[in-house]
């Protein structure tokens, strides 16, 4: 008994002493202190939402509380990180608070009189009267940078569609593998986003390549921050294809309805009716936007508002 109790007495001294070598700074102790209940509270309902749902998740409410004492690590290493996860919160939640549009943009899509070929090529007439946007946008930057990248949009009572085309030498293709850290989205792709809005927080995530591949995968946003993206769930029907051209590639997608949260059970869409989405291109692993857009295409809360038009 002697001896446990010595070694547990040496296991607190060694604790306190990595507490001592390693105590966070004060302003970061301060900062991490700010994330509090009602803090979490007044960024609802704003364009930071979703960055402030993520004072809950599991790495930042670690770390508020190794930096306000509650914790002490046993890696002294870990009070910098944890330092460096609640700085950027910070920073990322400042940035949605001075966010101008107080609400994501709303826009009309237009119905589709003839429905287009889904063969990646998008040069068909049936595009000529979607929904378009050109160039493009930095995840969280209202400035658009000329591009040459047209997007477009429409939908008929059967499908969702979308078309892209971007100028871009060689672009490049990486498969999907989580084992060997390899995703599309990490190379040249354009990722779909699309759901039926906000309250029930669910999504398809659609990712076509340059040389066709196609991932795509259930999203799920949570009230902490977090998503939950399920690969095995796959949206059955999707028509998706690319082509490369002189000047890049070009992709369409047709979304089925039917696999539409809402939809499920046949009941057609109507004009009136509203659907949520945003487009991302990737470039070598660097997302832009058709739209200003914070944090990245999994903030439901800045996705387009899209009405459907007739």
């Amino acid at each position: 008994m002697r001896e446990t109790g010595l070694l547990c007495v040496g296991i607190g001294t060694l604790l306190l002493l990595a507490g001592c070598f390693s105590s966070p700074k004060s302003e970061e102790r301060l900062l991490a202190e700010k994330f509090d209940y009602d803090f979490y509270l007044a960024g609802k309902n704003t364009p930071a939402e979703y960055m402030v749902n993520q004072i809950a998740a599991a790495d930042s409410s670690r770390a508020k509380a190794i930096l306000t004492g509650r914790l002490i690590p046993a890696d002294p290493e870990e009070v910098a990180r944890a330092g460096e996860t609640i700085r950027h919160l910070d920073s990322e939640i400042r940035k949605g608070l001075s966010w101008p549009e107080k609400t994501p943009p709303a826009v009309a899509i237009p119905f589709a009189s003839v429905a287009p070929s889904i063969d990646g090529a998008c040069d068909e007439t049936a595009w000529n009267h979607a929904l378009t946007f050109r160039d493009e946008y930095p995840l969280s930057s209202r400035k658009k940078e000329p591009s040459g990248t047209v997007w477009r949009v429409m939908w008929d009572e059967t499908f969702f569609y979308v078309g892209v085309t971007i100028r871009q030498d060689s672009p490049r293709a990486e498969p999907y593998n989580p084992a060997g850290g390899r995703a599309p989205w990490r190379a040249d792709a354009v990722e779909l986003f699309l759901g039926p809005g906000i309250r029930f927080r669910t999504y398809w995530e659609i990712v076509v390549a340059p040389d066709g591949s196609v991932y795509d995968a259930l999203g799920q946003n949570n009230r902490w921050g977090s998503y939950i993206a399920s690969p095995e769930e796959s949206v059955r029907g999707l028509r998706a294809a690319a082509r490369r051209t002189e000047q890049g590639f070009s992709v369409e997608i047709a979304v089925p309805w039917r696999e539409i949260p809402g939809y499920q059970r046949g009941n057609p869409p109507r004009p009136g009716e509203e659907i949520n989405f945003t487009l991302v291109r990737c470039r070598n692993g660097i997302q832009s936007v058709c739209h200003p857009l914070l944090y990245g295409g999994h903030n439901l809360f800045g996705h387009l508002r899209g009405t459907l038009a007739r």
